[in-house]
């Protein structure tokens, strides 16, 4: 799957006996990169992995279900557990600068473009 393609599914997959949720991802492109934001609340900076390896970018991140004391779960929306999702990268993309953030349960990810692929403004001489 390209990473550009959009695929949708609410089922978890399972993998080695663990289920994996897909989580849901939002990609934006300017000029310069490619941004991706991953939802994944309730997670922590250790509990993500993020690697690339042969072109293929894969985010593992791990959530834990939280309960306040004495208190039981009436109804829960949010998914805990394990997430998992992998994107094959375009050739445009200068893997070895791929960086993330953590903030507020919100992932995101900077996939700068290689230098060859950006537009740049070729001046014209007179002589």
């Amino acid at each position: 799957m390209n990473l550009l393609d959009k695929i949708k599914s609410d089922k978890p997959q399972t993998t080695t006996g663990v289920q994996y949720y897909k989580p849901e991802v939002d990609i934006y492109e300017d000029e310069n990169s490619l941004k991706l934001y991953f939802d994944i609340p309730g997670s922590d900076k250790d509990k993500l992995n993020i690697k690339v390896e042969k072109d293929i970018l894969t985010l593992i991140a791990e959530t834990e279900n939280f309960i306040p004391p004495k208190a039981k779960s009436v109804t829960a929306e949010f998914r805990y557990g394990h997430y998992n999702r992998s994107f094959t990268l375009p050739d445009y993309i200068d893997e070895n600068k791929i960086s993330a953030k953590y903030k507020n349960g919100v992932l995101e990810l900077s996939l700068p473009k290689v230098e060859a692929v950006k537009p740049r403004q070729v001046l014209v001489q007179t002589n």
